[in-house]
């Protein structure tokens, strides 16, 4: 089934006014696409997650980076174009920490091998790809 988008008139987007909003307005309730809101702000919220818990930051350490990179994203970047959403303050951090620390427990479980097999090396790399790049180009 084809998905049916919104057209926006971007010009209308990029405004003073929109800032102004932004900052002297309490966040909404955006309507975004449920996959938008609930896969793909917790996946870059689990990317923040796992890019401060992967250098030796604790969990609520991890989750205050998070929190706070999805607020700089909300109030810096998205206040150009809409009010900031409160769902997605909530969601990105929350469950984009729930989903890091699982994969975060994920790949430490599967590294104990020594010499594991092509599957859970597949894995590690699904579960936290930035890391496992990272690891491999050092």
């Amino acid at each position: 089934m084809a998905r049916t988008y919104k057209k926006v008139d971007w010009s209308k987007k990029f405004q003073y006014t929109t800032f102004q909003k932004a900052y002297t307005m309490p966040p909404v309730i955006d309507h975004d696409n449920w996959d938008w809101n609930y896969v793909a702000h917790p996946i870059m919220g689990s990317i923040n997650y796992l890019s401060w818990r992967n250098k030796g930051g604790r969990v609520w350490d991890s989750f205050l980076i998070s929190a706070i990179n999805s607020a700089e994203h909300e109030y810096l970047i998205a206040a150009s174009m809409q009010r900031p959403s409160i769902n997605d303050l909530i969601t990105t951090p929350i469950l984009g920490s729930i989903l890091g620390e699982t994969c975060y427990q994920l790949r430490h479980h599967f590294k104990k091998d020594a010499h594991p097999s092509f599957i859970k090396k597949s894995f590690i790399f699904m579960l936290d790809p930035v890391e496992d790049l990272r690891c491999r180009l050092r």
